[in-house]
């Protein structure tokens, strides 16, 4: 893939929605006159960007923000070039204790402004090159030099730059700037670029979440971090409270749960129509997408529609643990990294209250209705409102993601599997990705050959679940080996029957817990139920 032409045939948002839809890794290089410009992709993401017109260094950033001495700035540069020019990021952090969320920001915020300056130039040149890049320039006080690890959506900047040309932010600069470099990037009149709102303030936050239990907790953890919060349960409510306050001049972050309802009532993906609905009406307001069940093609979706962010939120599960509580600092911290230039609203109230008695507070009462049912199982509260969803002749594919998301509630990994005769095919997972860098891709290129005597051919011998141990026939050992390798105390196998056929299975386990299976009932109901809504989603791939 090779770009090159004119910015007057073929836009900067253009080029940038090119680029980030097809995940390249490369480098944009742009001229203008006397004026040039860098732009490095990596897998579709904008990592780095560099002007002639922004002169500013990473020193001179850190110095105006006071989280670097003069001193130390100079001992620093004197121990770079003792080190053999070492990226001068990676050292301050390691060195000198400066946090390396707060360069990263620094640096996001930089990336930002110096894409939104190209916006401005009237004419020019451009070439793209498909590259790994390496470093780009002299490590020496390059305020790249400390490569963002989460890169930027360039969807989003293409969003947000034609926005600034269209309200007549963004000067043309027909001429070189020659503003010293403390104007350039921090000046308070910058010449090429007007300030922005969403880098020297923060705005509401707006958290949209079916869930009351959920939307409760979120709400309160961010409102006694230091966010302005509004939570919402339905989408209509969110896009009046949208409309009221852009019309009132504001700008507020949207937090946005995936697995909801639609607008509609039906469906379960409704986080990506709420997407769809505020990225036309409101495109300039920030978007994050949370979930508790990742979906590569959910998230796929979201970035294209101009998200900024697809976080993890903690699952219902982990309310109890330590995981939960880590989960949702992790929450509060991704979405303040986003949202705040140099990330300090977290940093400042992470230790202020107790988030675990917050969440043990806001979800023991739900927890003790279910404790009290004859059955036992966690799943029983979750089983209704599925079933309900099943039924629904607009789930479509939706039900894969359906029956994986349930069966995270009582086991650490997944995976479902379509049945093809004596032959099974990985459809999808959740609980894998930590033991390889795409594991969908990997599920979906697994099949299996089901010997007589493996776990598997009882399932479908029986058409009802099983658990135990897998057996040492072939198609176990090698299935266990693609799921790495580690055996399972016991794993669960749940047929999805129709007809009198079973259509797929949904294999389960515990890993890397040695713990076993337990209260699965209910998930067994649920899966007696979606074998004719599989067989469909089956049937339609097909064909």
């Amino acid at each position: 893939m090779s770009l090159v032409g004119n910015l007057e045939d073929l836009g900067l948002g253009d080029i940038l929605q090119i680029v980030g839809l097809s995940r390249k890794s490369g480098v944009l290089s742009l001229t203008g006159g006397k004026r040039e410009g860098t732009i490095v992709f990596i897998d579709g993401q904008v990592v780095r960007a560099i002007s002639s017109q922004f002169k500013a260094n990473l020193g001179d950033i850190l110095l105006k923000h006071k989280l670097l001495t003069q001193q130390a700035l100079n001992q620093a540069l004197v121990e770079q070039d003792r080190d053999g020019h070492r990226p001068l990021g990676p050292l301050l952090v390691e060195k000198y204790g400066i946090p390396q969320e707060k360069i990263e920001a620094i640096i996001k915020a930089q990336i930002e402004r110096i894409v939104y300056s190209f916006f401005g130039w009237k004419e020019g040149t451009f070439s793209f090159e498909l590259d790994e890049p390496e470093a780009i320039g002299p490590a020496r006080l390059d305020p790249l030099a400390f490569m963002l690890e989460q890169g930027l959506s360039p969807q989003w900047l293409a969003v947000e730059g034609r926005r600034l040309v269209s309200e007549g932010r963004l000067l043309s600069a027909e001429k070189d700037d020659e503003s010293s470099e403390s104007e350039t990037f921090l000046g308070s009149q910058e010449k090429t670029l007007a300030p922005l709102p969403s880098v020297i303030e923060v705005g509401p936050l707006f958290i949209i979440d079916d869930d009351a239990p959920t939307r409760a907790v979120l709400g309160k953890a961010f409102t006694r971090t230091g966010f302005k919060v509004e939570t919402f349960a339905l989408t209509s409510e969110l896009i009046k409270a949208c409309s009221a306050r852009v019309r009132q001049g504001e700008r507020p972050a949207l937090l946005i749960d995936l697995i909801m309802p639609r607008l509609d009532g039906h469906g379960i993906l409704g986080g990506l129509e709420v997407m769809e609905i505020v990225a036309e009406k409101f495109s300039d307001l920030q978007l994050m997408l949370m979930t508790d069940h990742p979906n590569a093609e959910a998230e796929k979706k979201a970035r294209e529609l101009g998200g900024i962010a697809v976080l993890r939120k903690p699952k219902k599960i982990e309310i109890r643990e330590e995981r939960g509580v880590e989960a949702l600092q992790n929450l509060l911290r991704e979405v303040d990294r986003h949202l705040t230039p140099i990330g300090d609203i977290f940093r400042k109230g992470r230790n202020a209250y107790p988030i675990a008695e917050d969440l043990v507070a806001e979800f023991e009462p739900a927890t003790r209705s279910v404790d009290s049912l004859p059955a036992g199982s966690p799943g029983l509260y979750l089983l209704k409102g599925m079933l309900q969803e099943l039924a629904n002749p607009l789930l479509g594919g939706g039900v894969i993601l359906l029956t994986l998301r349930f069966a995270s509630e009582l086991m650490n990994r997944a995976v479902i599997f379509h049945v093809n005769g004596n032959e099974i095919v990985g459809l999808g997972q959740f609980g894998l990705d930590t033991m390889t860098e795409n594991a969908d891709r990997m599920v979906r290129k697994l099949r299996l050959k089901v010997d007589a005597d493996s776990l598997f051919a009882r399932v479908l011998q029986l058409k009802a679940a099983v658990r135990g141990a897998l057996g040492s026939c072939a198609s176990d050992r090698k299935l266990q080996s693609q799921l790495g390798g580690q055996e399972p105390a016991e794993v669960f196998l749940g047929p999805l029957v129709s007809e009198g056929k079973v259509v797929a299975i949904l294999y389960g386990d515990n890993l890397p817990d040695s713990k076993p299976i337990t209260n699965v009932e209910a998930f067994e109901i649920f899966l007696s139920q979606a074998g004719i809504a599989m067989e469909r989603v089956l049937l339609e791939r097909g064909n």
